[in-house]
């Protein structure tokens, strides 16, 4: 939970537009589109940094996500896949 807390942390350097303390407390009030391109941000790279905290915590290397794959089957290929064979799921 630290590493995710911490590079959540991080993250908030790179968008410092989305960000109250140096845009003022009332940002996210004045200003709906920037609360919501924030929250699709943090809902967007959830799943990547959950899965690269995990994979750290259990000793094995990282998957980077793919881009053929959903948003749903790239969080499971991230966290639990070993070899890098994983099939296309077909509907």
């Amino acid at each position: 939970m630290s590493i995710f807390i911490a590079t959540f942390a991080a993250m908030s350097a790179y968008a410092p537009e989305a960000n109250p303390a140096l845009q003022g407390r009332d940002l996210y009030t004045r200003d709906a589109s920037t609360m919501n391109k924030q929250i699709i941000r943090i809902l967007g790279k959830a799943t990547t940094v959950a899965a690269m905290a995990y994979r750290i915590r259990i000793g094995r290397p990282f998957n980077y996500p793919r881009n053929d794959l959903t948003y749903t089957e790239n969080m499971l290929y991230m966290m639990d896949v070993s070899d890098h064979h994983f099939p296309k799921l077909t509907y």
